[in-house]
């Protein structure tokens, strides 16, 4: 026969809305669309870095050739 719980470990056994939303969070499954979304964002940050990366690498020749100051 199990015994009746105290105050003190209803309390300590007690989970905050936060904890058991973020409980859920990273348990939660990763279906089709949230693969897709990844996916289209990840191409999304590839283009903006890979446009920022050819512009720091054209800038010195740009500079160079005298066609900018």
């Amino acid at each position: 026969m199990p015994m009746a719980q105290t105050t003190a470990e209803r309390v300590a056994s007690a989970q905050t809305i936060e904890g058991y939303v973020g409980d859920q969070m990273d348990n939660a499954r990763m279906g089709p669309i949230h693969w897709q979304v990844l996916a289209l964002v990840a191409s999304g940050y590839f283009v903006d870095v890979i446009d920022f990366t050819i512009f720091v690498v054209l800038v010195p020749d740009i500079i160079k050739a005298c066609l900018a100051t």
